[in-house]
């Protein structure tokens, strides 16, 4: 059988890529890793031992950064956030929806501890199926001198934090965000947001959106015919209801955690754009959605 056209094209450019692989490079440079932080002995001890530096007296060096979860680009800055342990965390939440007993095990690669964690003793707030949870962190890169900053706040709100999932800077304000700590099966209790200005670094400050519980993606549309020709969109999940929102930042440097909601929608936002015109939304669907609709695509006015 003759394949068509297309799959015909493909194959010839698969094949020539393969006989000439410089002419398809891809250069890729590591910016920033994450760091050794814990001295891990096994599942359960208690001479785990978290925050470490190694070298270790006693097991070996753990990274527990798993995932940088929301980032944006502000000026010469890329500032981003992390949430650790997201295998764990991933399969912790399949197990905990399906009802299956949660197994720690280790690999050569990782180990998943969930309830077994020593950690929990430090930490008994933090629900049992996420033993596997550290405190998230805020980092940026500078691309003009190459440097990472960890811009890690010393907030209790860090320590209340799955991770920070989402991040948006317009102007000389940078917020990243993320849901509370909750056991899997149940909304989070809020959304926390944390706020720098871009230029200079500074910590601003935090807040709790009770109302909200997720957020996931940011989009900034710049306007120049308007008067401020800037404006930041976010996307958050309602609490009870699981529905979604679409919400247009309003706030400033000193007062950074403002917003209006500009559209009402069935399930989260999972993604964001925006025209001189439009607003865009693409929503969770399936076993994302607490209401088990189908993923949508919505459009309002700007």
């Amino acid at each position: 059988m003759l394949a068509p056209k297309a799959w015909a094209s493909d194959a010839a450019a698969v094949s020539a890529a393969m006989a000439a692989p410089m002419a398809a490079s891809l250069k890729v440079s590591v910016l920033n890793k994450a760091p050794d932080d814990e001295c891990f002995v096994s599942i359960g001890s208690t001479n785990n031992v978290y925050p470490a530096t190694p070298p270790c007296a006693m097991g070996v060096p753990k990274v527990n950064g798993g995932y940088i979860w929301g980032m944006t680009s502000a000026g010469q800055n890329i500032w981003y956030g992390t949430v650790a342990n997201t295998l764990c965390t991933v399969i912790s939440g399949i197990l905990s929806t399906a009802e299956l007993s949660l197994v720690p095990f280790e690999t050569d690669s990782f180990v998943c501890e969930f309830a077994s964690s020593n950690f929990l003793v430090s930490h008994p707030t933090v629900p049992p199926a996420l033993g596997d949870w550290r405190p998230p962190k805020i980092l940026s890169y500078n691309e003009t001198t190459g440097t990472v900053t960890d811009r890690t706040p010393d907030d209790p709100l860090i320590d209340q934090t799955l991770g920070i999932r989402s991040a948006g800077s317009i102007h000389d304000l940078v917020i990243l965000a993320g849901p509370s700590l909750a056991p899997f099966g149940t909304l989070a209790p809020g959304i926390n947001l944390f706020a720098f200005q871009n230029s200079t670094g500074k910590y601003l400050g935090s807040t709790t959106l009770t109302q909200y519980s997720d957020i996931r993606s940011w989009t900034t549309v710049n306007i120049p015919s308007q008067v401020d020709p800037k404006f930041l969109y976010a996307g958050v999940q309602n609490r009870p209801a699981g529905t979604g929102s679409v919400l247009r930042w309003t706030g400033t440097v000193n007062n950074p955690f403002t917003f209006v909601v500009v559209g009402n929608i069935d399930n989260e936002p999972a993604y964001l754009a925006a025209t001189s015109s439009k607003v865009y939304a693409t929503t969770w669907g399936g076993i994302n959605s607490p209401n088990h609709l189908l993923s949508g695509l919505w459009v309002r006015d700007r």
